[in-house]
């Protein structure tokens, strides 16, 4: 089985918190899909950019927390190949969340479809002629990349699942999908982002380029945003030179 998943957030810091979450599960050998689970999520605190992802505080006022969710999320991400667009972040993003209540995820060996692609989500799935109603919109997202996810499925070796040792999560099944919430909005500059080409193949620096995504959607990068993009540069091994040159092939692009 595979486990598509998406995280939108309020960042991407390690404070930062989940505000929607969806995961779509394909059998591995027919590309079926056999379960879908979504929902906003109350992050207890602002929702971040709301122009890029488009989820505002009176949508999340009735949602569920991520303790409330965490245990229906582990039924399907446990035992299960975890696929990403950009998977090193969503996993990220959930091993936070889980680590506040104490409970250990292992993501295994999954695949990204970012790497896979060299491309943002929106343009590789205009290449493959795939729908994409609703980007930046967590069970969208999920939807588009498990068929980004079949279209190199034959190639790609098996992986190794995830394990989420929640046995002691509450199963909650209470939920609050993004059309039941009131009021959604993406701005401008958050959909022509999303559009422009990502100008290299290289795998870390499709991570880094994804991740200044996010960080230029809303037109402003804050102090602490600099500080964890230049540690994500050197996580990744990025030298200044080749920093600098990304940037102006990311700006051009734009």
């Amino acid at each position: 089985m595979y486990a598509i998943v998406d995280c939108e957030t309020t960042g991407f810091g390690k404070h930062d918190r989940i505000v929607e979450v969806a995961a779509v599960v394909v059998d591995g050998t027919s590309g079926a899909v056999v379960d879908e689970y979504d929902t906003l999520v109350n992050p207890q605190r602002d929702t971040g950019p709301v122009g890029v992802h488009g989820v505002t505080a009176s949508m999340v006022e009735a949602a569920p927390t991520f303790d409330e969710v965490a245990g229906a999320l582990a039924l399907r991400l446990h035992d299960a190949v975890l696929v990403a667009h950009n998977l090193s972040f969503d996993v990220r993003m959930l091993r936070q969340e889980y680590e506040r209540l104490n409970t250990d995820i292992d993501e295994g060996e999954g695949h990204c479809t970012l790497r896979l692609t060299s491309e943002k989500l929106e343009v590789a799935c205009a290449r493959f002629g795939i729908g994409l109603n609703g980007h930046h919109r967590a069970l969208a997202d999920a939807r588009a990349t498990a068929q980004l996810l079949l279209q190199f499925l034959e190639e790609l070796p098996e992986g190794v699942p995830a394990a989420i040792r929640g046995e002691d999560l509450p199963l909650n099944l209470r939920t609050l999908r993004r059309d039941a919430a009131v009021g959604s909005s993406q701005s401008q500059m958050a959909r022509i982002v999303a559009a422009a080409q990502y100008p290299t193949s290289e795998g870390p620096l499709l991570t880094y380029l994804d991740m200044l995504d996010r960080v230029l959607d809303d037109l402003v990068i804050t102090q602490s945003e600099r500080e964890h993009m230049s540690t994500v540069a050197t996580d990744l091994g990025i030298g200044p030179s080749q920093l600098e040159a990304a940037h102006a092939d990311y700006l051009q692009s734009i």
